[in-house]
């Protein structure tokens, strides 16, 4: 009961934090100078035709009345239409999202699933080889820029080797002559539903450069942070206190410190995940990956406000309930912790 309290009352703070990000975001785009009427007519559009544009958008209004008229629309599922794509934004949004979060996702449970264990043999095995590995390896990928290594896989499997895709999510011929049926928007999920293995192939062979490109620099990530985290547990009085009564080294480190190690490991997981959902802008651009990073770069290039204000709302949303997300599962690996 007291679990469904606490997620209730983090659901309902949800509220003010959309409500103080769309009041944030609306104000910084609508007082940077721009013409927004003019870019929806065109530039022959006429005085007559800009002033009907904006009559239409409400943009002769005064911005509290601005702002009140775009709350109701979003009330009502309407985020605005977009001044460079003429379309919903909503529309764009569901387009665009899952694209974004099949990369992140994989990329993040492939670091998972590698960091989290190499850090973990690093701490368990200081100033050994394994650690050496570790550290240098986590030092190469943190200071690797990621549009350099984006640019080098490209260079050595699609240029040289011709062995892998370097752009896009699909291959167009493929789309056109192996049209698949949306379900979710999830690439992957919905050419295995279809049973359609051509555009399913396809699309591991895009994403595939991606992947390693962002995997790379979250895997540096993860595996420093296991590898302190481990090493500050294990030095903690309760493992020399173990240790002192006989325990085994493997019983200390995988069911004493390694619960204890793995929250400020879980902590910065969370936040990079919730973070990168609303679109990694280096990956996106270098590969041409149709996610919310490169649907944002468009948007702020073109002062596309609507399109703003709605990915804005979308990222702290998706960043509320990751984070709530984290929360939990701090009570499910610490049995001390309690909401």
């Amino acid at each position: 009961m007291k679990l469904r309290y606490y997620v209730g009352r983090r659901l309902v703070l949800l509220v003010p934090v959309l409500i103080g990000m769309s009041l944030v975001m609306f104000t910084l785009t609508h007082v940077v100078p721009s013409a927004p009427a003019r870019l929806i007519g065109g530039p022959h559009a006429t005085q007559e035709t800009i002033d009907q544009i904006n009559r239409e958008l409400g943009l002769d209004k005064p911005l509290p009345n601005q702002y009140l008229i775009y709350m109701d629309r979003v009330l009502h599922g309407d985020l605005g239409f977009s001044i460079h794509t003429r379309r919903s934004v909503a529309y764009d949004l569901a387009d665009y999202f899952p694209a974004t979060f099949e990369l992140t996702t994989i990329s993040m449970g492939l670091t998972i699933l590698l960091g989290i264990p190499l850090g973990i043999i690093s701490a368990t095995k200081k100033d050994r080889l394994p650690d050496h590995v570790s550290r240098i390896s986590s030092l190469v990928g943190i200071s690797m820029p990621v549009f350099w290594l984006g640019i080098i896989l490209q260079l050595v499997f699609g240029s040289y080797l011709n062995l892998l895709p370097v752009s896009g999510r699909l291959d167009s011929e493929i789309a056109l002559n192996y049209p698949i049926r949306r379900i979710t928007g999830f690439l992957l999920f919905d050419s295995l539903v279809n049973g359609n293995w051509i555009v399913f192939q396809s699309a591991v062979m895009h994403i595939i450069l991606p992947t390693i490109t962002l995997t790379f620099w979250l895997l540096a990530v993860v595996a420093r942070m296991s590898r302190s985290s481990m090493l500050e547990v294990l030095n903690q009085e309760y493992v020399q206190n173990a240790r002192a009564d006989g325990f085994s080294e493997r019983t200390i480190q995988y069911k004493y410190a390694l619960r204890n190690a793995l929250i400020p490991t879980i902590t910065v997981v969370g936040m990079t995940y919730g973070l990168l959902l609303g679109g990694d802008l280096m990956v996106e651009t270098i590969f041409s990956w149709p996610g919310m990073g490169l649907y944002s770069i468009g948007s702020i290039v073109t002062l596309d406000f609507p399109a703003i204000v709605g990915v804005s709302l979308l990222v702290s949303l998706i960043f509320v309930i990751v984070n709530l997300a984290v929360d939990l599962l701090y009570v499910l690996i610490d049995p001390r912790i309690r909401y």
